[in-house]
């Protein structure tokens, strides 16, 4: 195999095993990785990692380029009382303790009006699911905000969010997802993914929303043409097995919406995280996404949020 260019991965899969080296070289070829070659290289290391590092920086190189772009964005996080009961949510307090707050719609639009004002150009609005809310609520607030700013974007609701504003107001999930938008919604948080595996979720956040409800809002809002993200979160009690699942399902999504507009943003758990977890275990995690298809038009995600299509391009800040 050639040593190729300064730069090129080409040397460093000259050192990898002979699988790796398969799966790789595949990859760099345009061939789909497959759940089980996707399996075989979180189990990378050495100077096998680190040709799958190289790999997919040169996966991220031709689907992106090297101009890092960013969106400011500000999150507003109307409140923390939460009826969920998540093993590991620091943030969630029960309506009865004392440090349970829920913001007036009028000082979440000053808050995002301050960040407009500062340079913003979104909002990203989630919070707990308190007890008794309205369920028309995140369609009154998205609309308020939209009439206060009618230039900001709308960053807003998780899944979870949205299924419990459609129990609570009796709508179906593409009802109340089309409200939404017409009130201004611009692009949904994937965010309360965690690992979309449901025996994994029943361990970890018993009676949240099951994989097939996320699934079925995360397909929905793109059949609406409303743009989503995605997270996974990892080094908990999952496998690098469940990793690579969560990765194929969202990317048969990405398929069956028509477009690679699910986006990923990997987040490690911070509470109870697994003992010596490491950054080998992070680049583990991460680097098979790179064998994903080259988004043509892809959320461009910042800080918590995402706005649909291209966006300026803009340096990060050294």
């Amino acid at each position: 195999m050639s040593t190729g260019a300064a730069g090129s991965p080409s040397p460093a899969l000259d050192w990898a095993s002979p699988d790796v080296r398969r799966v790789l070289a595949g990859v760099l070829d345009g061939s789909e990785l497959s759940v089980d070659d996707g399996l075989a290289l979180t189990r990378a290391a050495g100077r096998d990692l680190h040709a799958v590092t190289l790999v997919a920086d040169e996966m991220r190189r031709r689907q992106v380029g090297d101009v890092v772009t960013y969106v400011v964005n500000r999150n507003v996080n109307f409140t923390n009382v939460c009826i969920k009961h998540c093993g590991f949510c620091a943030f969630s307090r029960d309506h009865r303790e004392e440090e349970g707050y829920l913001l007036p719609v009028d000082e979440v639009i000053r808050r995002a009006r301050e960040a407009w004002e500062l340079g913003a150009t979104e909002v990203c609005i989630q919070a707990g699911l308190p007890p008794k809310l309205d369920g028309r609520y995140y369609i009154d607030l998205t609309r308020a905000l939209k009439a206060a700013l009618p230039g900001i974007h709308v960053h807003a609701f998780s899944p979870e969010e949205v299924l419990y504003g459609s129990v609570r107001s009796g709508l179906p999930i593409k009802e109340y997802l089309a409200e939404l938008k017409a009130a201004g919604l611009g692009t949904l948080p994937g965010t309360s993914a965690e690992i979309l595996d449901q025996e994994i979720r029943d361990r970890i956040s018993r009676g949240r929303i099951t994989v097939d409800q996320w699934i079925e809002v995360i397909t929905t809002a793109h059949a609406l043409g409303i743009q989503t993200t995605s997270t996974i979160m990892y080094g908990h009690v999952e496998t690098p097995a469940h990793w690579i699942r969560h990765m194929a399902l969202l990317r048969s999504i990405q398929k069956d919406t028509g477009g690679a507009d699910v986006r990923q943003a990997p987040r490690g758990r911070r509470a109870a995280r697994r003992h010596g977890r490491r950054g080998r275990e992070d680049a583990r995690a991460r680097a098979p996404d790179a064998g994903a298809d080259a988004a043509e038009h892809p959320v461009v995600v910042g800080q918590g949020g995402a706005e649909a299509g291209p966006a300026p391009a803009r340096r990060r800040r050294q």
